[in-house]
């Protein structure tokens, strides 16, 4: 009995073995359930068995050697739920395993907070309306002498061009209404063209911040910007008296307005100044050739809807000014002439005649602009500008040199 039991042992043992050889195969490919396309690289693991693998490039996977029975089959790749299959190998076995795109819904979050606000990298000062105030009269530049940084070269009391941080002329851009005032570049005795009782607002951008304006404005620029048109319907006006006793100088200003009507969005505005000046004085004595005159207008129409508007500005300068006869040094020849009489030139009269040398500059500007608003697009600008400068120098006679 002993020596029967061992080998009845060993030839149940030879059956089993038999019944459940270790040489199964399970393969497939790994795909898309939509698209049936494969997916490369996915991992397929045997749970409890310790096997694993990784498809290949075009997501098919073999599984050898495996015993026959129950099998649990875990499928994963990124961006797809995993799948759990069940298997019962007893045989070779071929599987496609289809795979469903995982989708995540977040919940909602509402984020409130409030806007903290922007801080402006443009280096820019701009006149008060009662700096302005405290300036009319004055030209252009007296009213920007009052910012920081902005002085002035002067020829006489009525030319006096911009200086910012040292630098004018062409170094220095002047925006008139929008448009690129390009008369007072040149010389030293071109003052700007253009009466300060236009401009509602007036702003000097200095520093870095001016060269987006163009590699002229490295200086900084000027923005003359015209007051707006009247929004409310019904007229109203406005007159601006000025004496000065220095010069006998006198200035008149004056503008009226009007709002048409709410259903009918048409603005005006007509706008006017004179002045009139005789030769200024010093303690001692009257500069000779120090008068001038100046005459000015402009005029606005504009129209503006909830969705376009258009605006037309019109401005014309108009100046006659002598050039004290003591400063005019335009050339060698009347620097060595002032040195050598060792005195200043004066008749030491007052009086509004000019004589030569003198300048008459009539300068004229033109703006036309128009914005639409376009649905699901933004806001569209258009503007157009001319602008003319008619200018007259004329030198002393020479009977009088």
């Amino acid at each position: 009995m002993r020596l029967y039991l061992p080998l009845l042992l060993l030839l149940l043992f030879i059956e089993g073995r038999a019944q459940s050889p270790c040489t199964f195969r399970l393969s497939g490919v790994v795909r898309d359930a939509s698209t049936g396309e494969s997916l490369p690289f996915a991992k397929l693991e045997l749970e409890g068995k310790n096997r694993v693998l990784i498809s290949d490039v075009n997501g098919n996977f073999l599984f050898d050697s495996l015993c026959g029975g129950d099998y649990l089959l875990k499928t994963l790749y990124v961006g797809y739920d995993s799948m759990l299959l069940s298997l019962n190998i007893t045989k070779d076995t071929d599987r496609k395993i289809r795979l469903k795109m995982s989708v995540k819904n977040l919940k909602q979050t509402e984020i409130v907070a409030e806007r903290i606000g922007d801080k402006s990298t443009i280096a820019s000062d701009t006149l008060s309306q009662k700096e302005m105030d405290q300036s009319r009269g004055e030209g252009l530049t007296g009213y920007l002498k009052k910012i920081a940084g902005v002085t002035g070269i002067q020829t006489g009391p009525s030319i006096m061009k911009p200086v910012i941080h040292g630098m004018h002329s062409q170094r220095v851009l002047i925006m008139n209404a929008g448009i690129r005032q390009e008369g007072q570049q040149w010389g030293s005795e071109h003052a700007p063209e253009i009466d300060p009782f236009v401009a509602n607002r007036l702003t000097v951008v200095k520093g870095t911040s001016s060269i987006r304006y163009g590699a002229d404005a490295i200086g900084g620029v000027i923005l003359v910007e015209p007051r707006e048109l009247p929004h409310e319907p019904g007229i109203q006006a406005e007159v601006n008296l000025v004496g000065m006793s220095n010069g006998r100088q006198g200035v008149a200003s004056g503008l009226i307005e009007q709002h048409l009507g709410k259903f009918f969005d048409l603005c005006w505005r007509l706008q006017g100044t004179v002045k009139k000046a005789g030769n200024v004085s010093t303690p001692d004595l009257y500069l000779q050739n120090t008068a001038f005159e100046e005459y000015n207008w402009s005029g606005s129409v504009g129209i503006e809807k909830k969705r376009f508007g258009a605006e037309v500005f019109y401005s014309r300068f108009n100046t006659t000014l002598g050039i004290f006869t003591g400063s005019h040094i335009g050339n060698l020849s009347d620097l060595q002439r002032i040195i050598e009489n060792g005195e200043t030139i004066t008749d030491n009269t007052f009086t509004y005649r000019i004589d030569k040398p003198r300048q008459e500059v009539t300068h004229q500007l033109l703006s036309a602009k128009a914005w639409w608003t376009i649905t699901n697009v933004g806001k569209l600008n258009l503007q157009y500008g001319y602008q003319f400068n008619h200018r007259f120098e004329y030198d002393r006679d020479k009977a009088l040199q």
